[in-house]
């Protein structure tokens, strides 16, 4: 009989963690996948916690081969644990532990932020490391005027087949939890290549809603974007790795992590200042 693995050991071994639904047993989700007795087709119901490719994957089926001694049934409601991740014509995954909820617990849970330490220590360096942590909504993206060809981290001109192709979102912020407690309106300068060197980067859109953890732009001669900014930042920041977007509903997570890393969230404020 396996070993039944602690909480905390589901967490650290886990690649993908999420509240799902098994819709069919003895069956898979895509053509190709061998097919076993303990195979199972699950709905996503909410991401916990996933790599960069499946943080959108809530609503979508994946194949998951259950534990041993997993009883599931058609319509199981449970927070599943997963790892060794195949991707191909849809996603396959082995589950390595479980808990089952039912509904109510279930709407219950999705309410209440992951434990801090489900999160992944990247993740928990980059909300260490960064200059700006806002909730906000991308208003629109363009091409910044200046020096595009440099590259956000300081570096030359000089274009390459790995050329990042420059892009910059306007996004109107919601909530300052580290930075500049009074700013509205900041600008993120990303790359919109796919190329192999920046296909993890964030990639930007109009109306695209979440918590962006950005850093300082150190390229020299940034400059305000050439569209729809309606007060022009002082600094543009940087979103260059897969943890620096996270989606709305990862919110609440990020604000514990932040509490618990003994970082004080910085609370908007009112300035008694007025302009001359």
């Amino acid at each position: 009989m396996a070993e039944k693995l602690t909480e905390a050991e589901l967490n650290e071994r886990a690649a993908f963690v999420f509240k799902g639904t098994v819709l069919k047993t003895k069956a898979a989700a895509a053509a190709g996948v061998p097919v076993t007795p303990r195979t199972a087709v699950v709905r996503v119901d909410e991401v916990v916690r996933a790599p960069a490719l499946l943080e959108r994957y809530a609503g979508k089926e994946i194949t998951l081969q259950l534990e041993p001694g997993h009883k599931a049934k058609e319509g199981t409601t449970a927070l599943f644990y997963a790892a060794d991740l195949l991707f191909g014509e849809g996603v396959s995954a082995k589950a390595i532990g479980h808990t089952d909820i039912d509904q109510s617990e279930a709407r219950a849970a999705s309410a209440a932020p992951p434990a801090a330490s489900a999160a992944p220590p990247e993740l928990q360096e980059r909300l260490a490391g960064a200059d700006m942590i806002v909730t906000g909504k991308v208003v629109s993206v363009g091409v910044p005027k200046g020096a595009v060809g440099r590259a956000a981290s300081g570096g030359g001109g000089r274009v390459s087949e790995h050329n990042a192709h420059w892009r910059e979102a306007v996004v109107n912020v919601k909530q300052v939890d580290k930075g500049q407690p009074t700013v509205k309106q900041i600008v993120v300068r990303f790359p919109a290549s796919n190329d192999v060197a920046w296909a993890n980067a964030p990639k930007f859109e109009p109306g695209q809603e979440g918590v962006f953890i950005l850093k300082k732009d150190a390229a020299e001669g940034s400059t305000r974007a050439s569209f729809s900014v309606t007060e022009a930042p002082a600094q543009t920041y940087t979103a260059l790795h897969p943890h620096d977007f996270q989606p709305a509903h990862n919110a609440e997570q990020i604000k514990t992590l932040i509490r618990d890393s003994g970082a004080k969230p910085t609370a908007r404020r009112s300035s008694s200042r007025r302009k001359s």
